[in-house]
């Protein structure tokens, strides 16, 4: 039901910037039970898994700001289930840094798309600076005023960070929906300290091998 007749247009490989591909599935899953017309395809030379077309930066802020949550979970603000999985989430990563002694006693934190903003909580409570940003409106503006979390309504192309000056960036199950992955990857690469940890979850195999998984939130389907 969008308004606006946005564009779209084929982008090369994001890794090698090859233009040369091969597709493997056609239809996709738009939202629940509804599937449609947009082709995956495999980069023939490194063989990145990708979405073939995308709509201008433009469509993609109007659609995670105002439609992404009421299209596919047909709700604008989040679940107890999902308030709680965040927390549970949250301090599972917390403790597993902690026993692979990765973590200083304290320093500074992003949260790249961050949602709501309780992954944060555990390192907040334990004296962290911590920040993140994230492009569901509705889902940044709980966060703040439901658990005072320091988090804002932000693309993640658009971060402004301060060089050198972060010791932990976690980007958990995000990078696959943001306009410019690249983009995001070099701003965290240049506000990282030198021993800097980065913690990124990505969608890959085995899930990407459903129809289901395909869908138009997920530009691009990660492997190691």
């Amino acid at each position: 039901n969008c308004k606006i007749d946005y564009k779209v247009k084929k982008i090369n490989c994001e890794i090698c910037n090859s233009s040369k591909n091969t597709k493997i599935i056609d239809i996709i899953s738009w939202s629940q039970k509804k599937y449609g017309y947009m082709p995956i395809v495999a980069c023939n030379f490194c063989g990145f898994v990708f979405q073939l077309y995308r709509f201008s930066k433009t469509f993609y802020e109007t659609f995670y700001s105002k439609y992404y949550r009421e299209k596919i979970f047909k709700n604008q603000n989040p679940s107890t289930k999902f308030i709680l999985d965040q927390k549970s989430r949250g301090k599972k990563l917390y403790n597993f840094l902690k026993n692979q002694k990765l973590l200083k006693k304290r320093g500074n934190m992003l949260d790249v798309g961050c949602s709501v903003g309780l992954f944060l909580k555990p390192f907040i409570d334990r004296g962290w600076k911590c920040f993140g940003n994230d492009p569901d409106k509705a889902y940044v503006e709980h966060g703040v005023k439901n658990f005072n979390l320091p988090i804002k309504f932000e693309q993640a192309e658009n971060m402004k960070l301060k060089k050198k000056s972060l010791d932990l960036i976690i980007i958990m199950g995000s990078l696959e929906h943001c306009y410019d992955p690249n983009s995001v990857i070099k701003k965290c690469s240049v506000a990282a300290k030198k021993n800097c940890i980065l913690v990124l979850e990505a969608r890959g195999n085995p899930q990407s091998q459903s129809k289901n998984y395909f869908n138009h939130n997920h530009h691009r389907y990660y492997s190691e």
